[in-house]
């Protein structure tokens, strides 16, 4: 079974009252939550959880996949080298889980390591990550949630098929997967269905936009080169559930994130339209491509 999900990273991180209503007048109910939102102890931090919680209590959101922060690397960097840095994170993690179990549900992303990491440390690095994720799985257990290693860009741990798949091989299926992000490819774009497929065993969550094929842009869906048809036909094949999360932002502007729109219910209303054009795809892209524009 396929659910869309929508990123808090899409609407903006910082909430609104405004959210209340875009989600109650929305089609799309499920979010990722960005973890760092709510972390430290400001004002304003704080203000944000309760409303978040409100909403959560009022089922005006569900919970369909939770982002755990990647930065800075020395408090969240799963695959640090220095056993006393790596016990840290591992404590860091175990912190925020403890203190807002709510937070967590079903899927949990996690990245290996941020960048650059050099060659000649990536096996320790791998041995790192799996070791963290080890100590980490009771934890899961009690949440009831999967920990899903995203699928990253350039030089990061998770930046090919052969890392992931080292990594969750030493775990069952049901507690350790991937998190396939799209945007993540790179150069490699025209392979994402063989990409998938090669991983779809292990893949509990999708991030979804599109890009230039060069670097990550986040751009919403067909504005890039991504063969949205040839990835869904992977995503179907899929024998067990997924969650697929637009993580996209309002730009077509150089590779940052950009702003977050002014109004929520607009990411949405585009995630929701993202949502329809992938689930037509197979007949909307041969459409497009034979349209012709008038007086043209």
């Amino acid at each position: 079974m396929i659910r869309y999900a929508i990123s808090m990273s899409s609407i903006g991180e910082n909430l609104k009252e405004e959210w209340i209503s875009a989600f109650q007048n929305a089609k799309l109910k499920n979010v990722e939550v960005i973890l760092r939102s709510f972390l430290n102890t400001s004002e304003h931090a704080q203000t944000n959880l309760e409303l978040f919680r409100r909403m959560l209590d009022e089922n005006v959101i569900r919970i369909a996949s939770t982002h755990l922060p990647f930065a800075p690397s020395e408090n969240w960097e799963i695959s640090l080298p220095d056993e006393n840095s790596r016990k840290t994170v591992i404590e860091n993690i175990r912190r925020i889980a403890e203190s807002h179990p709510y937070l967590f549900h079903r899927n949990l992303t996690v990245h290996a390591s941020l960048e650059p990491i050099r060659d000649d440390e990536r096996k320790l690095r791998i041995r790192q990550a799996c070791r963290s994720i080890e100590e980490l799985l009771p934890l899961a257990a009690k949440l009831g949630i999967s920990i899903n290693v995203e699928y990253l860009p350039r030089t990061c741990i998770g930046n090919r098929e052969e890392d992931l798949l080292e990594i969750t091989s030493a775990f069952r299926p049901e507690e350790v997967g991937v998190c396939m992000d799209v945007n993540h490819a790179m150069a490699r774009h025209a392979e994402l269905p063989q990409i998938i497929e090669i991983l779809s065993p292990r893949i509990r969550t999708f991030h979804l936009s599109d890009y230039d094929g060069v670097d990550e842009r986040h751009w919403y869906i067909g504005q890039g080169l991504i063969d949205w048809r040839g990835v869904m036909r992977k995503i179907r094949a899929i024998d067990h559930d997924v969650v697929l999360i637009f993580e996209t932002r309002c730009t077509l502007q150089g590779g940052d994130w950009g702003r977050p729109p002014s109004d929520p219910s607009f990411a949405i209303r585009q995630a929701e339209r993202d949502a329809f054009y992938l689930e037509n795809c197979e007949s909307l892209q041969p459409a497009l491509e034979s349209f012709r524009i008038p007086g043209n």
